[in-house]
This record gives structure tokens, sequence and C-alpha cells, in this order.
């Protein structure tokens, strides 16, 4: 799974941190999925009395198990409801009723999802664009052999075991030099976010030479707001792709606001 956060500084991340959000966010959609599941099959039991086992890795190597108890969790996540009010006027607040800031892209990474981000690279006809990210390929030498490495074994963090990939004139792009450059390299900064969206078209690429500069650069005095997030997520969508959509909806918000996207991968 793929995490991600807006570095907007709040309450909320100095009292619990922005992992201590991200578990209590976790495990209270565990917890909801959970009592659900067992509601549906027709059991009645209170949280208290609902548990499952949680294996976690050790930094030694191992593995180790716990029971988890439902109401527990439900409990760690209150400590949330004591900082939701704030989401609503906070500017990194993206989707949702609290803490939109925060989202997520489940594991495996869909072979659909990989095909769309493909298939919203800038062709030669686009020339400035298309220049762009042929000159960020070759420069940073984003060969794609990172991602590459985590398609084995097949099916944890990719779904497709080769990765697809598209011919844009004569430069040739696939899955693994996307998800490099995205998502290997730590927190994307103001710049760097530019350009990836730019690439997805999530701006508008029908910009002058000089306006694309701007656009990826750290230039605090742009005014970002004159350039609006135009991907849109059509309901018949399949769901890992508008989770994609919805990555690069936060990191325009981020990037309109010059703030890093901090990456759990």
């Amino acid at each position: 799974m793929i995490e991600y956060c807006i570095a907007q500084d709040c309450a909320a991340k100095d009292a619990l941190g922005v992992s201590g959000i991200l578990d209590r966010l976790k495990g209270k959609r565990r917890a909801q999925l959970l009592l659900d599941t067992y509601r549906q099959a027709g059991d009645r039991r209170l949280a208290t009395e609902i548990g499952f086992e949680l294996t976690r890795n050790t930094p030694t190597g191992g593995a180790e198990t716990q029971v988890v108890v439902v109401q527990d969790l439900l409990d760690e996540a209150q400590d949330l409801e004591n900082h939701a009010p704030h989401c609503q006027t906070c500017p990194a607040h993206v989707t949702g009723p609290a803490f939109g800031c925060f989202g997520q892209i489940p594991s495996p990474f869909a072979r659909a999802a990989e095909e769309w981000w493909l298939a919203q690279l800038p062709l030669p006809e686009e020339p400035l664009v298309w220049l762009l990210l042929k000159q960020l390929l070759r420069e940073f030498n984003y060969d794609g052999e990172t991602a590459r490495a985590l398609r084995e074994p097949a099916g944890v963090y990719f779904e497709a075991a080769s990765a697809p990939h598209r011919q844009l004139g004569t430069l040739r792009v696939d899955g693994d030099q996307l998800f490099e450059m995205c998502f290997l390299l730590g927190a994307i900064q103001p710049p760097h976010a530019g350009v990836l969206l730019l690439f997805c078209g999530a701006i508008d690429r029908q910009q002058e030479a000089n306006t694309l500069l701007q656009l990826t650069g750290s230039e605090a005095t742009l005014d970002r707001a004159r350039f609006p997030f135009i991907l849109t997520e059509r309901e018949t969508e399949q769901p890992a792709i508008r989770a994609l959509i919805a990555f690069f909806r936060h990191l325009h918000r981020a990037w309109q606001l010059n703030l890093p996207l901090w990456l759990d991968v």
C-alpha cells in the first residue's frame, strides 16, 4: 500500500504524528470493515468481543503475531475525532469529512492504473512537455530498475509481473520508470510535483515555454491557483484508477500550497 500526506503543519500532526494518524486511520478502517463483515453474517457480538490476529515484520527479519481487539482500534481512533473539526478549514484538506490531507493507493498496484497513467503522457505533438519528459528520464537515469525489482514475487507490490509500456514517438516509457520517478524518491517536493502533474495531464499542458519553467520551478511567488486540477474521475472508472487520480489530486493541492507530499511506500 502507498500512503501519502500533504506536509501541512497542524495540531493533529503535532499531537499524534503523521504515523500516529495513519495508524489510527488504518485501524479505524480495519475495525469498521470487520464489524460490517460480522454484522452481515448475523454476528451481533460487541466490538469488545471481536478480535483478529495481526502479523507484523520485526526489525530482525522475523515476524510476530498479536491478537487485536476491534474495540481497542476504535478507542485509539477516537483521538482523531478530537482534531477532526479543524480539518474543514485547513487548506490541505482535499476530500472526506476529516483528515483529507491523507490518502492511499491499495496494493498490489493495478495494471489498469499503470496503463491509464501511460495513456496520459504527452506525445511529440506536445513538443515542450514531451521534450521535458525525455530530458528528465535521460538526465536522472530513470530506467525503472528499482521499481522492476518490486515485481517479484508477482502480485505483492504490482499486479502485473512485467511493466506495461507505451511508445511516444521515438520515446519508449514503461510503468517501472513512472513508478520510480513518482514513488521511489522520497517526499515529492513542489518542483518535481509540477513536472509529474504536467506529465499526467493534471494541469493544462498548453503553456508557453516560460510558463512551463515556472510551473516546474520553486518560485513561491507563482500564482498556482491559476492552474486548476483538470483530471476527472468517472463513476465507470476502475477503483484503482480512481485511487491514482485521487493521489494526483492530493499532489496538486500540495503543489499549489508549495508543500511537499510525504510518501510511505
